[in-house]
């Protein structure tokens, strides 16, 4: 069972080339110009809890409208999700270069009235992350819109810089906005850059209250020989949390110094036991990486971790209690180029070279264990004793194949798979192949992981292997059926389920099957224009089996369908053409049958 193609988290990823002190080179084309927006949007996605139908979606192109349904909480009061459609404009311009305008949406999700909409201001690019918000804590959405990137703060850094956050209630009235939110960082040495403000991660960081944000803020400053020949550049990071009850900026702790032109921080579980989320801190000394362990409640430094593993990059991740001692813990991967992928699972599978995790006890501020792996996720308690485990896994040299296995918090592997279709005989042959965590797709409590290689040889017979490995044991179980997607949520109401699509003649057919088992839960055939990508699956017509947003486009016009999971008939359905609201339908099924009643 495949799932989407979204990247949960990268070590580095190439931006616009930079510099000296960090100042961005201008790009040199419009093409150019949109590969850095791009990427900058991916960083800036990595430290927030971005919904995934967001990076699913296709990427703008210049000055053509893009539209998603977003899942936004309960905005209504009828205590089932709602929805907010997405209008996303971008213009690449040659002078000013890109610009991003967002207009929201909202819907009920069980009928898709219209409930409100607005339009966030220009910038040079916009996120809207839906979570608690306001003194109290309510239901709403951050609105963080991103300036130009900042050369070697944002590329070294991962982080792109931050313009403006305003905070929206759950009827889009605004509650505060904070402008630039940066904080004084102190001189670094005798030339230094302006401090550049930057989101490290979103989490519990003041008690009571909406979500709080990390902030970062940097200067930046290089030292020269007499002939100008040797370049050092130096880094001075400075925390503060955005208070998510009042939009307020407070520093956190005396800031961190890199001797090198990579720093950055992010938000992890609470290490110390006192209700709050806390902060690892990474920067560069001697030649090394050194990670800080930061306690927000003072910003008090509560570890400095030793043995971390070795690597061009670092990266580090929350994790939940992995050691069985109550206490988060936290991921270090370190890898000398590419990626390492983490957190709940989803990414996209490239061939991966060799990389090390580390587990870092987050009681004890040390590591744990190092294993080699080029991506890792949480899956849940797979041992039945304290503390969930983690999954390891890398592909093969090839990239026709991986290996995975579940660690405990001792580090022990409680199980291995390896899944990989044959190569060695073939000559030219092209390989599609992801893996990942799903979700629980069993009931039993503990993430899967779904799989989908295909190697289609030149002139031969497709090569598949397509299924799901059971997170508690490796045991594997194929799909009964080809490029089924994860549903990313309960159509049965009882663990992860999988929908496979087809198009034929205007006629688009889904089909539900149940994710354990080769068992249909139901087939829904729509007159729709297009194949289609199934965008979200959430909780919206109140009973307790999940529903899905399936999206289609033309040149002119997208679509998107709102089905029940549990009887796969079409609930609502949004239009959108050009720059006109969407226009809320009500579509019918051309056939349809329910194999199964669940909810």
């Amino acid at each position: 069972m495949r799932f989407r193609i979204v990247v949960a988290a990268a070590l580095l990823v190439a931006g616009a080339p930079v510099l000296a002190h960090g100042a961005p080179r201008p790009a040199t084309s419009k093409a150019e110009a949109r590969a850095a927006w791009v990427a900058a949007r991916a960083r800036a996605a990595h430290r927030l809890p971005v919904d995934p139908a967001l990076l699913d979606a296709p990427v703008p192109v210049d000055s053509f409208d893009s539209a998603y349904l977003l899942r936004a909480g309960d905005l209504d009061g009828d205590h089932v999700m709602d929805l907010v459609d997405v209008r996303d404009h971008v213009v690449f311009d040659d002078v000013t270069g890109p610009a991003e305008t967002l207009r929201l949406e909202a819907h009920r999700g069980r009928d898709g009235k219209a409930l409100w909409s607005l339009t966030l201001p220009t910038a040079y690019f916009v996120f809207p992350v839906f979570t608690t918000v306001g003194a109290k804590g309510a239901n709403g959405f951050l609105a963080l819109s991103f300036s130009a990137p900042g050369g070697d703060t944002d590329v070294a850094g991962g982080a792109a810089l931050v313009s403006d956050v305003t905070s929206y209630d759950a009827a889009g009235k605004s509650l505060w906005t904070s402008k630039s939110p940066g904080l004084a960082v102190g001189t670094l040495v005798s030339y230094q850059d302006v401090g550049y403000p930057a989101v490290g991660g979103i989490g519990n960081l003041v008690a009571g209250g909406g979500a709080d944000l990390l902030m970062l803020s940097y200067v930046t400053a290089a030292a020269s020989d007499p002939a100008g020949t040797t370049e050092q550049t130096r880094m001075r990071m400075q925390l503060g949390v955005l208070d998510g009850a009042t939009g307020v900026t407070s520093p956190l702790g005396q800031g961190f110094t890199s001797d090198s032109g990579f720093a950055y921080a992010t938000t992890v579980g609470d290490l110390n036991n006192d209700k709050r989320d806390d902060v690892a801190a990474v920067v560069t000394a001697s030649g090394a990486y050194a990670v800080s362990l930061v306690n927000t409640a003072d910003g008090a430094v509560l570890g400095t971790p030793t043995g971390l593993p070795k690597g061009d990059i670092l990266d580090v991740y929350e994790v939940d209690d992995v050691t069985g001692d109550g206490i988060a813990d936290v991921v270090a991967a370190a890898q000398s180029f590419g990626f390492v992928f983490a957190s709940s699972g989803e990414a996209p599978s490239p061939a991966q070279p060799p990389a090390t995790v580390a587990l870092i006890d987050g009681a004890k501020r040390k590591v744990a264990w190092s294993r080699p792996a080029g991506r890792v996720f949480e899956v849940g308690d797979v041992d039945r004793k304290r503390g969930g485990e983690l999954v390891l896994g890398s592909d093969t040299s090839d990239g026709a194949g991986f290996t995975v296995a579940a660690y405990n918090g001792a580090g022990k592997a409680l199980w291995t798979a390896t899944r990989r279709v044959k190569t060695a005989d073939l000559n030219r042959y092209d390989i599609s192949s992801s893996w990942g965590s799903i979700g629980d797709a069993q009931g039993d409590g503990v993430a899967d992981i779904g799989y989908g290689i295909v190697v289609a040889p030149y002139g031969a017979k497709i090569r598949r292997d397509e299924g799901t490995l059971d997170g508690r044991t490796g045991r594997m179980w194929r799909d009964p059926a080809p490029d089924l997607a994860a549903s990313r949520i309960a159509l049965d109401g009882r663990g992860i389920d999988a929908i496979g699509k087809t198009y034929a003649k205007g006629v688009l057919t889904l089909t539900a099957w149940r994710g354990n088992a080769p068992q249909r839960l139901w087939r829904t055939a729509l007159a729709a224009t297009g194949m289609g990508y199934l965008s979200v699956g959430a909780l919206l017509d109140g009973d307790k089996c999940g529903d899905i947003v399936v999206n289609t486009a033309t040149e002119t016009s997208e679509t998107s369908y709102v089905l029940s999971g549990s009887t796969g008939l079409p609930m609502w359905g949004l239009t959108r053409n050009g720059n006109a609201a969407g226009a809320v339908t009500h579509p019918t099924a051309r056939s349809h049958a329910r194999y199964i009643h669940t909810c």
